[in-house]
């Protein structure tokens, strides 16, 4: 024997219906290892007639209708009745689970709820009213069966406690104020249907968030399509204000930032800038950071002029041009990479970074140009790449600390004043490839005792090698045709020249200078 767990009557273990009160007792046992909603509370759970939570009796929720007739017949009479009305069991067998009354239906239309019970499925209508239940404050579940169409403005809005809505795949339309509601944090559909899931984003959204963007809030979960819209709402507003907070800092026109409003400390440009337009960030005296997204590829001219506190900042790989003055007198500046998509360093880029002592000049550089690394006072060695055909008047001069650097046999030009005043540097091997050696190139290098000279130099410009005062011999090629005026003025060590009688000498090109000249033709 067991007891009827609506009435509690005593009944056989394998009877189908209460001979008392008529509930089916068969499918109450099939369904109730189901996993329900408590209709009292919301609380989900399985295989009891109680809830564990708040102690409620579902039997009454998640039975079926009781047969009235039965209310005194026994089992036999009453299996008789089901058994030749199949109209009648069909009914049974499709009862709801839920609360459903309360549901006010207008011509297939559902208008309202007036319920009082937590959970509740939605059935046997094409369309949910606007407003149907707005500022109900109790209800916590809805399923919502197939043949929904379309579900209304504000349907479910201002519903504090609801945490959880299941949409038909027979929803074709919503609307972006159907779940206005912020403690619904997802709505889950029966399959992914991208009319009705993107007609409730609100335009708030959409305007923030790109179609990817809002496919991050869409996930496939045990067959369901679950739609995060709250995780995608606050991401949205996040993604708002950071727009609010870029349109304040920054002036930016059809890709490139012109122009940063505030002295800030530390910049990060955003994604999308394709050049940082000339002067952008000049005499910013506070910044010290600044993080440079993937989207730059041009640096503009003096961009960063006399940022004296900037100690950091990162060069992405889509750069491919560095500008004029682009970090002049960023005295802050102790390392900088250069990306290999760099192409070309404009005049002066680097002056007076008097800091800077760690650069590595990219293989894709065909031109370094004047003055580029011009007073950086800190530089003590660089390797010029096979790439640079012409190193640019004074890129190196005022290098004090520059002790050794490597030329590469793609340079044919040493332009003027070159290394200037670079009092440190000792020696200096000159590639086989160069032609020119311009004026003032090594002018006051007071420390360089050797230098070769290749077969290739054709013409050594005026005051190239003045004031070398501890250069002690010279030897000049064959190929040479010109020298140039004082070209070795001032070099009072320097006590032997060998070179060819060819050579077209101009006046005073040795002017202050003791050497014994030796040719060698």
């Amino acid at each position: 024997m067991k007891n009827c767990p609506n009435c509690n009557a005593n009944v056989s273990d394998t009877a189908k219906f209460c001979v008392s009160c008529g509930f089916n007792i068969r499918e109450y046992e099939e369904k109730l290892n189901k996993e329900y909603f408590c209709a009292e509370c919301g609380t989900k759970f399985s295989g009891g007639t109680f809830c564990p939570e708040c102690g409620y009796n579902v039997a009454s929720d998640i039975g079926v209708e009781t047969i009235t007739q039965a209310q005194k017949e026994d089992e036999t009479t009453l299996l008789s009745k089901v058994n030749g009305d199949l109209l009648e069991l069909n009914r049974l067998a499709s009862a709801q689970l839920f609360e459903s009354e309360g549901l006010t239906v207008e011509n297939g239309v559902l208008m309202g709820y007036t319920g009082k019970k937590r959970s509740v499925v939605i059935h046997d209508v094409e369309e949910i009213y606007d407003s149907a239940f707005e500022n109900n404050e109790i209800i916590t579940y809805v399923e919502i069966n197939e043949g929904v169409k379309i579900i209304g403005r504000k349907a479910f809005a201002s519903c504090p406690s609801l945490v959880e809505i299941n949409i038909p795949s027979s929803c074709k339309k919503l609307y972006e104020d159907t779940f206005e509601n912020d403690k619904l944090e997802h709505v889950t559909f029966a399959q992914r249907n991208d009319d009705a899931i993107f007609s409730m984003i609100g335009e708030d959204i959409k305007n923030h968030l790109n179609k990817d963007e809002i496919n991050e809030f869409i996930k496939e979960e045990n067959g369901k399509i679950l739609v995060n819209i709250k995780g995608m709402a606050d991401f949205a507003l996040e993604k708002q204000k950071a727009e609010e907070e870029i349109k304040n800092t920054y002036e930016i026109e059809n890709g490139v930032l012109v122009k940063c409003k505030i002295d800030l400390a530390k910049a990060k440009i955003p994604n999308g800038v394709v050049k940082i337009g000339d002067e952008a960030f000049k005499e910013l005296k506070n910044l010290t950071v600044v993080e440079i997204p993937d989207s730059v590829v041009s640096i503009g001219n003096n961009v960063f002029y006399q940022c004296t506190s900037l100690s950091k900042i990162n060069l992405p790989n889509s750069v491919t041009t560095i500008g004029d003055g682009a970090f002049y007198n960023c005295t802050s500046l102790t390392s900088i990479e250069i990306p290999n998509s760099v192409t070309s360093i404009g005049n002066y880029a680097f002056q007076s970074c008097t800091n800077l002592a760690n650069i590595e000049i990219p293989s894709g550089v065909t031109k370094i140009g004047d003055g580029t690394f011009y007073n950086c006072t800190s530089l003590t060695n660089i390797e010029i790449p096979n790439s640079v055909t012409s190193i640019g008047g004074g890129v190196f001069s005022g290098c004090t600390n520059l002790t050794s650097i490597e030329i590469t046999s793609g340079v044919t030009t040493i332009g003027s004043s070159a290394f200037y005043g670079c009092t440190s540097l000792t020696s200096i091997e000159i590639p086989s490839g160069v032609t020119t050696i311009g004026r003032d190139a090594f002018y006051s290098c007071t420390n360089l005792t050797s230098i070769e000279i290749p077969n290739s130099v054709t013409t050594i410009g005026d005051c190239a090698f003045q004031s070398c005062t501890s250069l002690t011999s010279i030897e000049i090629p064959n190929s040479l045709t010109t020298i140039g005026g004082y070209a070795f003025n001032g070099c009072t060590n320097l006590k032997t020249i060998k070179m060819s009688r060819c050579c077209n000498c101009c006046g005073n090109w040795n002017y202050n200078c003791h050497a014994t000249i030796t040719y060698i033709d």
